[in-house]
């Protein structure tokens, strides 16, 4: 793990997670929410999650266990991993 997290707030992770999501599958990051659902409503593909996990690693410096973004279903769910993540 890196520094750089550190000290990041479920906030702070919240505004990282939309901000990748919104640029990566080009959707309105207003109309995130945690609720919302990554392959309902923001259509995003198994291949969208992986490319997600990686952005993230790039990003905050924690990675996404596999058997855990199989499981992901709402940003929500994104945001609490990383937050799992980042407490290792």
């Amino acid at each position: 793990m890196t520094a750089r997290h550190t000290t990041l707030t479920h906030r702070q992770v919240t505004d990282v997670v939309c901000d990748l999501i919104a640029t990566q599958e080009h959707v309105d990051r207003a109309e995130l929410k945690p609720t919302s659902h990554l392959h309902n409503d923001i259509n995003m593909d198994s291949l969208g999650i992986i490319e997600l996990g990686m952005a993230i690693e790039d990003r905050l410096g924690v990675a996404i266990a596999e058997e855990a973004a199989d499981k992901l279903e709402t940003v929500e769910d994104v945001i609490n991993e990383v937050m799992a993540a980042m407490a290792e």
